[in-house]
């Protein structure tokens, strides 16, 4: 069990999330939800930052841990990543290296090799990460994060940059890898539709305040009108939710 408490976070007198207090009970994918300012990004920071408030993963307590003890356990990719001029290739074996060390095994080797296959990066392996689009280059970074098979996985945006085709791919690529690998996985995410398709849970978060934490089967549409001060109709097809929404003056 993962469980925050009493988690706030403070910068210049403004108060960035508020007393926060959360227990996730099962591995899987928790999309984090909220208008923009909302504190999302900053909630996914206060796992390796300085804050107040404890994190405990199961025995563990995350808040005595020096960075280097940290990153062991939690891998973070933030929305805008500062990369090297360096190949694919060197991206993905320096994330193996912060797992396995200095060399690298036949093992690891082989876990690079399915991480190329997975996302389909073969024929870039030796492209400097410079010479890459955008989305190309997040599907690399986000690989190169899972190579670091963390128990903790914190993705901002992850998909922002990428059409609506590998978005999908990239989720359900996600999704399977955190079932498999029983991970603890918190992604900010945007697009509801995204969120109520992929993920097992939301959090959602409003004005620094955790709004509700709730399975998605439990998710109505009078949470997303409260939280986005928005109309919603979440609908099903084939089991699956999808969400329609538009502002109030439209329905005058």
């Amino acid at each position: 069990m993962l469980k925050i408490g009493s988690l706030s976070v403070k910068k210049h007198g403004k108060i960035l999330l508020n007393n926060l207090n959360l227990e996730v009970r099962e591995f899987g994918l928790n999309a984090i939800i909220g208008p923009n300012g909302a504190g999302k990004t900053t909630f996914l920071k206060s796992f390796l930052q300085e804050k107040t408030g404890e994190f405990h993963l199961d025995d563990i307590n995350l808040s005595n841990l020096s960075i280097k003890q940290k990153s062991r356990i939690i891998s973070y990719l933030p929305q805008f990543s500062a990369f090297l001029n360096i190949s694919v290739r060197e991206v993905l074996n320096l994330a193996r290296n912060s797992k396995s060390g200095a060399f690298l095994d036949k093992n690891d080797e082989l876990k690079i090799s399915q991480a190329v296959s997975e996302f389909d990066i073969g024929d870039i392996l030796d492209v400097k990460l410079a010479n890459l689009s955008g989305g190309v280059r997040q599907k690399v970074l986000i690989a190169a994060t899972l190579l670091e098979e963390p128990k903790i996985l914190l993705l901002d945006e992850p998909i922002s940059h990428l059409d609506p085709k590998n978005q999908c791919v990239i989720l359900d690529l996600l999704e399977r890898y955190i079932a498999k690998h029983e991970i603890y996985a918190f992604i900010v995410m945007h697009d509801i539709a995204h969120a109520l398709h992929f993920a097992k849970n939301v959090i959602m978060i409003k004005n620094g305040n955790l709004q509700g934490y709730k399975k998605i089967s439990d998710i109505t549409e009078s949470d997303i009108n409260e939280l986005f001060d928005i109309y919603s109709q979440i609908f099903e097809i084939k089991n699956h939710k999808f969400i329609y929404y538009s502002h109030k003056h439209f329905l005058n």
